[in-house]
């Protein structure tokens, strides 16, 4: 299942992640009621966050190493009460994967177009260039040139002093 996630969304997640890092820090400093509340809210958002997730198409449940981000996440605030900004890094590396995913899915299909369009092909036999191929049923042959052939020149242009001639266009000065 594709991600469903835009770039604007992911934004607002690291940032709604960051905010909720900071209010957990915050919260810590309120005397028997900081800790005490932390404690129920790492899981709550541990869980909301998969959730969250799970609908908007990136797969949580069956990617081991994105559950066990959450699962860290979840004990990472817990051990620390909720010091470490646990659930921003936990977006980062959710972000990141599912970025990693979307690009090896595209190169997979690109690779499977490449491969069903015969007219991206190179008609070549084992790295070589074959003159004598077909494509899509015609005979086509290679560019092959003669050594005796004239080879192409640079193209004739005037300089500053208007003078014309091809030792210019090879670096050498025309005298």
């Amino acid at each position: 299942m594709a991600s469903k996630i835009k770039k604007s969304e992911w934004v607002i997640l690291f940032v709604t992640a960051g905010t909720i890092d900071v209010l957990q820090w915050a919260i810590d400093f309120i005397p028997g009621f900081g800790e005490a509340a932390n404690e129920i809210l790492d899981p709550l958002l541990g869980v909301g966050l998969g959730v969250y997730f799970q609908f908007r198409g990136v797969n949580i449940i069956t990617n081991v190493k994105r559950m066990l981000s959450l699962v860290g996440g979840t004990l990472a605030e817990n051990l620390t009460a909720s010091v470490a900004p646990a659930w921003f890094f936990d977006v980062w590396y959710i972000h990141s994967d599912v970025k990693n995913e979307e690009a090896e899915t595209q190169a997979q299909k690109d690779q499977e177009n490449m491969l069903q369009n015969n007219i991206n092909q190179p008609l070549n036999d084992g790295g070589m260039r074959s003159p004598n191929q077909t494509l899509n049923g015609q005979r086509v042959m290679a560019n092959v040139t003669n050594s005796n052939q004239r080879k192409p020149q640079a193209p004739l242009y005037g300089g500053a002093s208007g003078r014309v001639g091809i030792g210019v266009a090879r670096g050498r000065a025309n005298k």
